[in-house]
């Protein structure tokens, strides 16, 4: 499961940005989930944006992990530099968007997610890191690459099998 975070996304203002029923749609598949967390999606009412954002804000361990995961997708590519990414994508694939006036970011990425998930997955994977961090040893210097034993290597490799 992807690290949940979407500050940026969960904001009530962004939420309402992205069409009602374009919304409902991505929503949809999690609404029992929803619904536990005190948020009803019934046909015709209007969105509890603020509910909605408090849920989005704090995942709990009963979050369902594909929730989770469409919502650090749909988070990381909500800005306008992805957004135009998207929209060049979803041209070269003839992939047909609503033609809306002046659309969000958010309200972008969730019409190509739910039209073609595949397409925005290969555009978030060419993102580049925003930001790099390392820290050094305590030692200051570089270490030698080790050299593992045959049983060192089985050892990890039936770890990683597990």
């Amino acid at each position: 499961m992807a690290t949940l975070n979407p500050r940026r996304f969960a904001q009530p203002d962004i939420l309402k940005t992205i069409a009602r029923d374009r919304l409902i749609a991505f929503l949809e598949p999690f609404a029992r989930y929803l619904m536990d967390r005190g948020l009803g999606l019934s046909i015709g009412s209007e969105i509890d944006y603020d509910r909605l954002s408090a849920i989005l804000m704090d995942p709990d361990e009963k979050t369902p992990p594909e929730f989770a995961d469409a919502l650090y997708f749909i988070h990381e590519m909500s800005t306008s530099d992805e957004m135009d990414r998207l929209l060049e994508a979803a041209r070269e694939a003839n992939l047909v968007l609503d033609d809306i006036p002046d659309p969000s970011p958010a309200d972008i990425a969730v019409q190509v997610w739910l039209k073609d998930r595949s397409l925005f997955e290969r555009k978030h994977a060419e993102l580049r890191p925003k930001s790099f961090e390392y820290f050094a040893g305590q030692d200051g210097g570089p270490r030698g690459i080790p050299d593992p034993t045959p049983q060192q290597i089985a050892g990890v490799q039936a770890h990683l099998d597990a």
